[in-house]
C-alpha cells in the first residue's frame, strides 16, 4: 500500500516481540530508507550482518546505498551552512603556512605612506601575513578588508597598485575561507587594476579548484606569471608542482631547477628535486639530494619532514620516524613561526601505527592530541586521531573530531571520507547502546576469540 510509515511502526512492534525476526528488520530498513530515514535503515541493516541470515554481499551493497544516500545528504547540508557568513572562516594554521611558504616574503611595497592609514594597514597586513603564526593569518585577513575599504572610499587612481595587492592576498585568503566567489571577483578585479604574476599565481589556484580536472586554464595563469615576471621564483615552483603532479616528470624539473636558481634560498625547490627523483626510483641519488639539502638549510624542519615522507613511503619506518623527530624538533625551535606546522606531529604518529604495539598506538595518540592543541582547524589531525579514537571504542571523541573535519577541510574527497566516518561511527555507537545488538556483538567477539584468532 506504499504507507511506508504504518511499516517502520508494525515492524517495530513485531522486533520487541522477536528481536532476531531478520525478514522483519530488513522490511524495516526498506521502509527507513524510502522514508529518508537514513541513520535508522543503515543500524537494522548493520545488525543484519551480525545474524548472518542472508548473503553478505547484498547486505554489504543495501548498507554502501544507504550510506552514500546519507553522506549525500549530510554533504549538501554543510555546503549549505559554509554560504553562510558567519561559517566563512579560515582552515588551519598549517595548510596557510605551508602555501604562503612557496613565496617570498612581500613585506613592503612601491609609494608607501606611512601617513596613509591603508597603507599602513596593508603593511601590518602583510607583516602579521609573513610572520606565519597560529592566529596571525586571521589579522592579516582583517587588515587586509580594513584596507581595501579605505582603498575604495579613497577613489584615488594613484593608488591603484596598492589597492591590488589588498584585494590579491583578500582574495586568496577568501579562497582558504572556502568562498570561491568572492575569492574569484577579488583577484579578478586585482588583475584588472595591476597585473602581477602572484596575481595570476593565486586565480590559478582558484581556477583549478574550479575545474580540477581540466588543468589548461591553471597553466594558462602560471604561463601568464612567468611572462610577467621571468624572475619569479614561485611561478615556476607552482608550475612545476603541477606537472609533477601531471607526472610531466622532465617539465618539472627544468621548472624547480629555474626556481631554484632565481632564488637559492628557496628551500622547496631542493627539496621537490629530491622527491622527484625518488619518484623516477634513484633512491641513492635521492638520499644524496636530501643530503645537499640539509647541509644548505640545517634549520628548516621541512628538509627532515619529507625525506621522511620519502623513507616511509620506502618502507623504512625506523629511518623515517627518526627524521620526523628531528622535523619536529626543529619545528618548536622556530615558534612561534609555522613553517610545516602540526604535518610532522601526524607523519610520525602514522609511522607509529603501521607498526602496531600498544606502546606505539599511545605514543601516537599523545603526538596527535598535542597536535590538535598546537593546530585545533587542522582537519589532517582530526582525521587521524579520530580513527585511533574509534580503535578505542571512543566513539563520541570520534564522531566529534570526524565531524570538525568534515567542516575544516576543503579537500572534496576528505570531506566526504570524513562524513562516512562521522555517519558509520553513529552507527556503530547505536549498535552498542541497543542491549539485544550489543549482547550479539558481545556473542560474537567472543566466538572469535575462541576460535583462536584474536581481536
Amino acid at each position: 500500500m506504499g504507507n511506508q510509515e504504518k511499516v517502520v511502526e508494525d515492524t517495530t512492534t513485531a522486533l520487541e516481540l522477536n528481536p532476531e525476526y531478520s525478514k522483519c528488520r530488513l522490511r524495516r530498513a526498506s521502509a527507513n530508507e524510502a522514508l529518508g530515514k537514513y541513520e535508522d535503515a543503515m543500524l537494522d541493516v548493520s545488525a543484519l550482518s551480525l545474524f548472518g541470515d542472508y548473503n553478505n554481499a547484498s547486505i554489504e551493497s543495501m548498507l554502501e546505498r544507504i550510506l552514500n544516500k546519507r553522506v549525500t545528504e549530510n554533504l549538501e547540508g554543510r555546503l549549505k551552512e559554509q554560504q553562510k557568513e558567519s561559517h566563512k572562516k579560515l582552515i588551519s594554521a598549517t595548510d596557510l603556512a605551508s602555501f604562503f611558504g612557496s613565496f617570498k616574503p612581500e613585506l613592503t611595497f612601491d609609494d608607501y605612506d606611512p601617513e596613509n592609514k591603508a597603507d599602513v594597514l596593508l603593511k601590518e597586513a602583510l607583516e602579521t601575513l609573513y610572520a606565519k603564526t597560529l592566529h596571525g593569518f586571521e589579522t592579516a585577513d582583517e587588515k587586509f578588508a580594513e584596507a581595501i575599504k579605505l582603498y575604495k572610499e579613497a577613489n584615488d587612481d594613484k593608488n591603484n597598485k596598492k589597492y591590488a595587492i589588498a584585494l590579491e592576498y583578500s582574495g586568496v585568503l577568501d579562497f582558504f575561507k572556502m568562498d570561491a566567489i568572492s575569492s574569484f571577483e577579488k583577484v579578478s578585479k586585482a588583475i584588472e587594476l595591476n597585473p602581477r604574476a602572484q596575481s595570476y599565481i593565486f586565480m590559478g589556484l582558484i581556477n583549478a579548484d574550479k575545474a580540477a580536472a581540466n588543468g589548461e586554464d591553471y597553466m594558462a595563469d602560471l604561463n601568464k606569471a612567468i611572462e610577467l615576471d621571468p624572475q619569479n621564483s614561485s611561478a615556476y615552483y607552482h608550475r612545476a608542482q603541477y606537472k609533477f603532479i601531471s607526472k610531466d616528470l622532465e617539465g618539472a624539473a627544468k621548472d624547480f631547477e629555474k626556481s631554484k636558481e632565481l632564488d637559492p634560498e628557496f628551500v622547496f625547490p631542493y627539496i621537490q628535486l629530491a622527491c622527484l627523483t625518488y619518484r623516477e626510483g634513484k633512491f641513492s641519488d635521492c638520499e644524496t639530494l636530501f643530503s645537499e639539502a640539509k647541509r644548505k638549510f640545517p634549520k628548516a624542519p621541512e628538509v627532515p619532514s619529507f625525506y621522511g615522507e620519502v623513507l616511509t613511503d620506502h618502507g623504512d619506518y625506523a629511518k623515517a620516524s627518526k627524521q620526523y623527530d628531528a622535523a619536529i624538533k626543529l619545528e618548536e625551535e622556530c615558534a612561534p613561526t609555522i613553517h610545516l606546522g602540526v604535518n610532522p606531529w601526524v607523519a610520525k604518529a602514522t609511522v607509529l601505527v603501521a607498526e602496531p604495539t600498544v606502546e606505539n598506538f599511545v605514543e601516537a595518540v599523545n603526538l596527535l592530541e598535542k597536535a590538535n592543541e598546537l593546530d585545533p582547524k587542522s582537519s589532517k589531525v582530526k582525521l587521524t586521531l579520530g580513527q585511533l579514537k574509534l580503535q578505542q571504542s571512543e566513539l563520541d571523541e570520534a564522531i566529534q573530531l570526524f565531524d570538525a573535519a568534515a567542516d575544516l577541510t576543503m579537500n572534496a574527497e576528505e570531506k566526504v571520507g570524513a562524513i562516512r566516518l562521522v555517519e558509520a561511527s553513529k552507527v556503530q555507537k547505536k549498535l552498542h547502546a541497543d542491549p539485544f545488538l550489543s549482547k550479539k556483538i558481545n556473542e560474537l567477539l567472543a566466538s572469535i576469540q575462541g576460535g583462536g584468532f584474536g581481536i
